[in-house]
């Protein structure tokens, strides 16, 4: 069982020991997401597939906290952005700027890349190198600035 999945269920106890709603209430979602996916692949997820359940979790709540500002749903979205940071708490730290950088700079390096139309040369490299540190958008907007 993933480090992740530990620190979620010792999370559940902790917080229903605090009776803190919200945070037991993600949490038996994220139980239950991790869950229903290892029933859908018949065996127990990766680490990075882990990872990639979590962040789609966020970019769920994140889409959700976009239409209930456009509704003027202050309660709401207030709710999925303390939702978001508590999902986040399982997540590994994002990489810094400076450090996703030097990655993309040497994935350009290394696949030849001489313009914006080589980006399909650069993210599958790039995205492996990074795998888990940073969204695949961070990535494209980097490389998109560094190249001519």
């Amino acid at each position: 069982m993933p480090d992740i999945v530990q620190k979620i269920n010792q999370d559940l106890i902790r917080k229903a020991k605090a009776r803190d709603q919200l945070a037991l209430d993600v949490l038996r979602m994220l139980k239950a997401a991790i869950k229903n996916k290892e029933i859908e692949l018949k065996r127990e997820l990766k680490s990075e597939e882990l990872i990639s359940l979590l962040r789609s979790q966020v970019k769920s709540r994140q889409d959700s906290v976009a239409q209930y500002k456009l509704a003027d749903r202050r309660d709401l979205f207030e709710k999925e952005e303390k939702e978001i940071l508590i999902i986040k708490e399982f997540l590994p730290a994002e990489m810094s700027e400076q450090k996703l950088t030097e990655v993309v700079q040497e994935v350009i390096r290394e696949t030849k890349a001489l313009s914006k139309a080589d980006l399909g040369k650069i993210m599958p490299l790039a995205i492996k190198k990074t795998r888990g540190k940073a969204q695949a958008r961070d990535i494209k907007d980097m490389a998109l600035k560094l190249l001519p």
